[in-house]
């Protein structure tokens, strides 16, 4: 039992999955050593081990079998003290679990993460660290904070109205006619310090107490650190390009603050948004027109030289620069649309990848913080638009990517390409397009590992089985229990005849049927037991050999029946 412990735990660290598949065949194992265990304390002999290791595997298999197909509902009991005083006693697990998590510091990450909004500009180094593991049915934009007020190229927030998520359910900010579905996606903390709840939009539900903005539902938990896993519910709508173009932004008192933009803005950016929209109907063309235009104008790029001292960052980006990151693209873009009367939102957060590790498991690396746009509709709510080049395109919902409305991301037409550097987004798109056959190897390669698991699983199980039937060959060596393991075989023998020995019979009465029945010389077998089990003397080993001739002349290996000896099917 203690080695088995030692083994799970070095797998439960090391790989979840297969300590899972571990322990099923260590309790399959522990099944089969508890019955031969028995099988010994009932007096050596009521069936043969064949027999007994036969049925003992096959109930035991059965029965593992069902557990392991079960649903299984349930989650990690998470003990962040003992966590934390394990790492830091051995800190080289942290590498253990899952093939994830970091011995380096990640105490940096949130000011990391913070640059998003804060001193936009300049070049940008960033790891592909994992920091966080996600359970969900699609990849999804994950939100965590939300800005209002651009100035002095950096984002803040004119005001935040905090509430305490006592019920933890919010209401659906798009029209009651919009259709829905409540969708669930789990959270896991890697190696990130931050008390950020990142939620797909809209959120319905979070199981965790939390303080949000009433005007941005960004949620941060009350302590310093999300410390364990978390589930967010959230709206999945149904919205379409087509019912953009029919819908108007949302206008109003309330939206002044995401029309704000700095007095000492250049004219030429307001320009420049308006010539773009000039031939646009809708305000949602209108949108479109402008996010298309930074995709397909401007490159991508981490290596950018820091704002100069006075310029302002989107007119830089716009007229001089002409290539960036996320930052630069996601400004821009709520910029240019506040200066033709267009409310936007600058969010930050993360993208997840298009395909997950396995099943329904993401890898979400710092790599994959990203920055985009949200723009309010009277119907439809905010809604979420990438101008960022490099990644697919979105026609509505943050929480997903309407599959039947997104166009192909156009290459970008400026001929002067710089080489871009190894960067998050870069490094993401080039996972993503490679994930697909790296996701069937990861697959083929999880499905080989568990035939090799199995297979040295079941070479030990009969490894075992194999030991156990040799001990007990080696306590029949005892004459004393050689003759009880033959004289219980004759029992059970006689016993499916119908031959039972009753409880209230002695010995000497049931030798008398068994005589009658015609197997004679039984009352010889009857004294050499008396003798060992009433008068303790050690049966000699003549007496070993004639009981075992006896069993074989009387009764054979076969099955039998009839009334008399040597009656056999055959």
């Amino acid at each position: 039992m203690l080695f088995g412990i030692l083994v799970l735990v070095f797998q439960w660290y090391n790989y979840v999955d297969k300590a899972y598949v571990y322990l099923v065949f260590y309790v399959a194992a522990s099944f089969i050593n508890m019955s031969v265990v028995n099988y010994q304390k009932a007096g050596n002999g009521k069936a043969s081990i064949a027999s007994l290791l036969i049925i003992v595997i096959l109930f035991s298999s059965i029965s593992t079998a069902i557990a392991y197909t079960m649903p299984k509902n349930f989650h990690p009991v998470v003990w962040q003290t003992l966590n934390d005083k394990f790492y830091a006693a051995f800190p080289f697990t942290k590498t253990w679990r899952n093939g994830i998590g970091s011995t380096s510091d990640v105490n940096n990450f949130t000011t990391d993460f913070s640059s998003f909004s804060q001193d936009l500009g300049g070049p940008e180094t960033v790891s592909d660290q994992v920091v966080m593991r996600v359970k969900a049915d699609e990849s999804l934009y994950l939100r965590g904070e939300v800005f209002d007020t651009y100035e002095n190229n950096k984002w803040t927030n004119s005001v935040v109205q905090h509430s305490f998520g006592r019920d933890n359910y919010f209401q659906p900010e798009f029209d009651k006619n919009i259709k829905y579905t409540i969708k669930n996606v789990e959270i896991y903390p890697v190696a990130m310090n931050t008390n950020i709840i990142f939620s797909p939009w809209q959120p319905y539900h979070v199981n965790i107490s939390n303080i949000y903005d009433r005007s941005t539902l960004t949620m941060t938990t009350a302590g310093r650190h999300v410390k364990s896993w978390y589930r967010v519910q959230y709206y999945k709508t149904e919205i379409s390009a087509s019912s953009l173009e029919k819908d108007k932004v949302l206008t109003g008192s309330d939206m002044s603050m995401y029309l704000q933009y700095p007095s000492s803005l250049p004219e030429r950016v307001k320009e420049l948004a308006l010539n773009i929209t000039k031939d646009k109907k809708t305000d949602y063309d209108k949108v479109k027109a402008i996010e298309q235009y930074l995709r397909n104008t401007y490159k991508y790029n981490l290596d950018v030289p820091d704002t100069p001292v006075g310029r302002d960052f989107v007119d830089y980006f716009l007229f001089d620069l002409k290539q960036g990151y996320c930052t630069y693209f996601a400004t821009s873009m709520v910029i240019m649309l506040r200066t033709i009367g267009i409310p936007a939102r600058y969010v930050v957060g993360f993208k997840m990848p298009s395909q997950p590790v396995s099943g329904s498991e993401y890898d979400i690396k710092e790599s994959y913080a990203h920055a985009w746009v949200e723009v309010p509709f009277q119907n439809s709510g905010w809604v979420t638009f990438e101008p960022t080049a490099i990644y697919q395109e979105t026609y509505a919902g943050a929480s997903s990517v309407n599959n039947s409305d997104v166009s192909t991301v156009q290459k970008n037409n400026d001929s002067s390409t710089v080489p871009l550097t190894k960067s998050n987004t870069n490094q993401n798109v080039a996972q993503n397009k490679s994930l697909g056959s790296s996701s069937q190897n990861s697959t083929s390669n999880k499905n080989t590992h568990r035939m090799v698991l199995f297979v040295a699983l079941f070479l030990l199980l009969a490894m075992f089985t194999a030991i156990k039937y040799i001990l007990l060959k080696r306590r029949l060596t005892s004459r004393r229990s050689a003759f009880l393991h033959y004289y219980n075989k004759i029992l059970k023998r006689l016993e499916r005849r119908g031959l039972k020995r009753f409880d209230n019979e002695t010995t000497v009465e049931f030798q008398e049927r068994i005589l009658d029945i015609g197997f004679s010389d039984f009352d010889k077998i009857t004294k050499i037991y008396n003798d060992l089990a009433y008068g303790n003397m050690e049966p000699s080993e003549e007496d070993i050999i004639y009981i075992k001739e006896y069993l074989k002349r009387n009764m054979g290996h076969k099955k039998f029946s009839g009334n008399k000896p040597g009656d056999l099917f055959n």
